[in-house]
């Protein structure tokens, strides 16, 4: 029923299910609209964006289904705005990397430093460390805290929610995944620069690249592009997913965007000018545990040989930004429900590549 439903709408809406299609003088076997619509027909996914992006130039751009079934709103790529999750931990790496790329913070100093009142135990954690999920700060403990609904007036207020528990390791010692760890990183931030974390990131992401359909996913303000949350019940049904509050989790999970500012975010990390090739170095070489092991996560990125990405999975929403540095191609997508495992978009990605970016 639901996939019949929005097989119908794509019909209707977008007329894009072409068995080929020319992408700028490039034929496509099969084409790039019908293997996103096959996939999302295959999830139940209501609405769903991709941008791919070359070498600085948005190549190609699809919007999938609705924003909101109940309004029939079409999904545009350029405006639609989806709960990105952990996709947002890059954001915060990018100012990190742009803060220490202007000496204007170490992010080798001990975050102790920046809040001389956190408990004994996180005297030798650096930033660098919990932006690499080796800080041994604990995640999420229970469902209970992954929905919260609870309003935080404050990232020092949020703290709270985990600051007095034990290390899950040692600092160092082992990747130990925590959105906890992004709550402090903005919390040093804020000591650091003496602006709330919300306006930092505005000052020096936001309106710097003009990202102007990205923000905070505040319960507060009723944002006009913002997507409608979904799940799919026990029994498949599709379901408006209950309100959450992400003000305890901004800098690693509480972030709303576009697939088309999310690509143009990917692009400027080859921008010179944006960054330096020292910065993107920072960002996406694996950092190591004490023992020499490979994480294979730098600073807010996972890492591969082939591709450095990062996933984003929150109540209604499934994200991917994922870069291919040799190409310098950026693959962005998101859809309006969520989705479990961090494989969540499977081979797409490189189908996309394949078909779109690849001389």
């Amino acid at each position: 029923m639901i996939r019949s439903f929005i097989t119908c709408l794509v019909v209707l809406i977008f007329a894009a299910c072409s068995a080929v299609e020319n992408i700028n003088g490039r034929t496509c076997d099969v084409s790039p609209s019908v293997l996103v619509a096959d996939f999302a027909e295959s999830k139940g996914i209501p609405g769903m964006a991709v941008v791919v992006g070359v070498r600085g130039r948005l190549e190609w751009s699809h919007g999938y289904g609705v924003a909101d079934v109940a309004t029939l709103a079409p999904v545009r790529p350029s405006e639609t705005m989806f709960r990105i999750g952990s996709t947002s931990k890059t954001l915060t790496a990018f100012v990190l990397a742009k803060l220490a790329q202007e000496n204007r913070l170490d992010i080798d100093r001990k975050i102790i430093e920046f809040l001389p009142n956190l408990p004994e135990a996180y005297k030798d954690i650096t930033l660098r460390q919990l932006a690499g999920h080796l800080g041994g700060v604990r995640h999420y403990n229970s469902m209970a805290e992954l929905g919260s609904n609870v309003e935080y007036q404050t990232t020092r207020e949020a703290l709270e929610i985990f600051i007095n528990d034990p290390l899950v390791a040692s600092p160092g010692d082992n990747y130990e995944y925590s959105t906890y760890g992004f709550t402090l990183i903005a919390a040093v931030l804020e000591a650091a620069m003496d602006k709330t974390y919300l306006s930092l990131m505005s000052q020096e992401l936001f309106t710097p690249l003009d990202m102007q359909h990205t923000s905070a996913d505040l319960k507060s303000i009723i944002v006009p592009k913002r997507t409608e949350f979904y799940y799919l019940d026990d029994a498949g049904k599709l379901t408006i997913g209950p309100e959450i509050n992400s003000s305890y989790k901004y800098a690693g999970g509480g972030f709303l965007a576009s697939v088309a500012d999310l690509a143009h975010f990917g692009m400027k990390h080859f921008d010179d000018a944006v960054l330096t090739s020292g910065s993107r170095a920072l960002l996406w070489t694996t950092q190591q545990s004490t023992n020499g092991t490979n994480t294979d996560y730098g600073v807010g990125w996972f890492t591969s040989d082939r591709w450095v990405e990062h996933p984003g999975g929150a109540l209604g929403g499934s994200t991917l930004l994922r870069i291919y540095p040799e190409e310098q191609t950026v693959v962005a997508l998101a859809a309006n429900l969520s989705m479990l495992g961090s494989n969540r978009f499977g081979e797409l990605p490189d189908q996309l590549l394949d078909c779109i970016a690849r001389e």
